[in-house]
């Protein structure tokens, strides 16, 4: 048997080879003195640290340059995502909604309130495993 050891991309877990079987390797973002590079330009511009369970925003998408926007948690984080690919889909962020199984900006009339899958979607779905359900009977 192979010696537990630490995964080799440093996420600090341990593995049985080079990496954890189940485990993708995390992101690799630049260091400075010893915090991800964009916490630490945040935090720089700010003048005192980032506010525990914060997440910083790259705007432009990339890990390295262009404008940071600090979150106050990882919920408004996504937001801010889902937002930008309803706009960048052609919808409008404040009417329309994500829909996770067409991968369309649709109204937001057609959710169910609390869902990620439109109506129409969702009908769908539910004929669907409703066929099957009579096939296995």
């Amino acid at each position: 048997m192979t010696a537990l050891r630490l995964c080799a991309c440093g996420c600090g877990q341990l593995a049985q080879g080079e990496y954890k079987r189940t485990h993708r390797p995390i992101k690799h973002y630049p260091v400075r003195h010893g915090v991800r590079l964009h916490r630490w330009l945040a935090e720089q511009a700010r003048g005192k640290p980032l506010p525990p369970g914060a997440v910083v925003h790259h705007h432009n998408g990339k890990k390295v340059g262009g404008a940071l926007v600090v979150c106050q948690n990882a919920a408004y984080h996504v937001l801010i995502h889902t937002r930008t690919k309803i706009f960048y889909a052609g919808g409008d962020p404040n009417t329309d909604g994500w829909c996770y199984a067409c991968k369309q900006p649709r109204p937001r009339t057609l959710f169910s309130k609390g869902r990620i899958i439109c109506r129409p979607c969702q009908s769908e779905r539910y004929k669907a495993w409703w066929a099957r359900v009579r096939q296995e009977n």
